[in-house]
């Protein structure tokens, strides 16, 4: 699988079930992207490790969520499982976020410090969104690309890329989160 993108699945939270499902995308409207739609988007490195994960998951949720209204896209790097199935259990992620599927990409790509997107509900709304993952070739610390993908009318309009690279480990320049608009 390394090297090739793979489709990934963006999860919901469905209150009828009470449980995280693949996100049915169903967009509100089918035109181009235009100047009435603003991204808000948020990038944080959690630095996460095993250190007063009791203490720092909840602050870290927190921090995101209080500021929610300011942003509507969320990119984290260094999500370690522990963290993905804290926010899993928050009510502000369940009332008002889609979340890419850490646990999914671990089993493509078997690095604990992975990467999350989280988009707004909301915002998701207005777009057909999909999500993939990439795994690079040639890192010795099982690197990957998260991808989510807004379309509209039948054409990409927005494309979120999440990565984290580390100066010397990887061999590269150190780059967290890239974004895109197509032409």
């Amino acid at each position: 699988m390394s090297g090739s993108l793979q489709e990934t699945t963006l999860l919901g939270f469905e209150k009828t079930t009470s449980s995280w499902i693949p996100y049915e995308t169903t967009p509100t409207f089918d035109q181009p992207l235009d100047s009435s739609c603003t991204m808000r988007i948020a990038t944080w490195n959690v630095w996460e490790d095993d250190r007063h994960i009791e203490l720092r998951h909840p602050v870290i949720l927190n921090t995101l969520f209080a500021a929610q209204p300011s942003y509507n896209i969320i990119l984290l790097q260094e999500v370690i499982p522990e963290l993905f199935h804290f926010m899993l259990k928050h009510p502000l992620a369940r009332e008002h976020w889609l979340i890419t599927d850490l646990n999914e990409q671990l089993e493509l790509c078997p690095n604990p410090y992975s990467t999350v997107i989280l988009i707004s509900k909301t915002l998701a709304s207005g777009f057909a969104v999909s999500s993939a993952f990439m795994e690079y070739e040639n890192t010795r610390m099982e690197r990957s690309l998260n991808i989510v993908e807004f379309s509209s009318g039948g054409r990409p309009q927005v494309c979120l890329r999440n990565s984290r690279f580390i100066l010397g480990a990887d061999a590269c320049i150190y780059s967290d989160s890239l974004c895109y608009l197509p032409l």
